[in-house]
């Protein structure tokens, strides 16, 4: 961090919110990790929320929500901020922030303090011992408005928050090339398989794979692929861990270089790889052989 960048304790920089919903709002958000703050009834198709939302703290555009629990690649739960233009309620489980007006802050930069490295130490070092209490960082309220927020000249800032807006621009723009390439080779592919010859599936390759302990020592090195791992229609494979890393119990496919891995759960997602190593794949697939 340059020496020109200031480190400021939360409470410095953000007010908590604590407006419950007197005005009968009934837009309500959860907090995904991935996704950022989402509307529960679009998002899950249904309402997870209480019927009775008058304890429902309010959150308006620009707010951040604060959700302590634990999900898979945010070990220390997800700070999001309200980028829509209604305002909403949230849970009182979450805890809901606003910048202060005076506060030396170029719109959206917390987006990317609360991911630093500084934010996330100090964060650790207020969690008391055990670390998680049902699920949930085990931290006290007032120790979290403690935590550390790195924070640059106002100049920095601008730049960093338009550059990170460029850059997320460029890439929807670059998904929507995509979903549209893959749309067009789905209709080109289906063209062309209605001039192919066809033939039962038994004819063209074997399981020959067996079933293996992984937890065994001459397999827990070998890498494992679950179906989710899987990118669907593409084949590609993603953050793959080794049997012993994931700490596998159950018994699965062992499969060599030469197999096609086959996810038999939900064909229509055609998770279909080929990745050219052996190793261990999920029970929920099947190593196909080519003959």
């Amino acid at each position: 961090m340059s020496d020109e960048w200031e480190v400021f304790p939360l409470r410095a920089l953000v007010d908590r919110v604590v407006q419950k919903n007197d005005d009968g709002l009934d837009l309500v958000f959860s907090v995904s990790a991935q996704d950022g703050l989402v509307d529960q009834e679009t998002y899950f198709k249904k309402r997870v929320a209480s019927k009775n939302l008058s304890s429902y703290w309010v959150v308006e555009p620009g707010d951040y929500v604060f959700n302590k629990s634990y999900s898979e690649g945010f070990p220390l739960g997800a700070v999001v901020r309200h980028t829509g233009e209604s305002p909403g309620v949230v849970s009182p489980l979450y805890i809901v922030m606003r910048p202060k007006a005076d506060s030396p802050l170029v719109h959206g930069w917390l987006d990317f303090a609360f991911e630093s490295r500084e934010y996330a130490q100090s964060l650790r070092g207020l969690m008391k011992e055990g670390g998680r209490a049902h699920g949930a960082l085990n931290v006290k309220l007032d120790d979290y408005f403690s935590a550390l927020i790195p924070v640059p000249p106002l100049p920095v800032q601008r730049r960093i928050v338009d550059l990170m807006a460029h850059l997320d621009n460029h890439l929807a723009n670059l998904q929507t090339e995509r979903d549209a390439a893959q749309r067009l080779l789905e209709v080109e592919r289906v063209e062309l398989m209605q001039h192919w010859d066809q033939s039962p599936l038994s004819e063209l390759c074997t399981i020959e794979a067996r079933l293996v302990d992984p937890r065994a020592e001459q397999y827990g090195r070998l890498l494992h692929i679950g179906i989710e791992r899987i990118e669907k229609e593409t084949g590609e494979l993603a953050d793959l861990e080794t049997a012993e890393a994931e700490g596998l119990i159950s018994s699965k496919y062992l499969f060599s270089e030469d197999d096609v891995v086959f996810a038999k759960i939900r064909p229509n997602l055609r998770k279909v790889a080929y990745p050219g190593f052996s190793g261990l794949c999920s029970a929920d697939a099947y190593p196909l052989r080519p003959v």
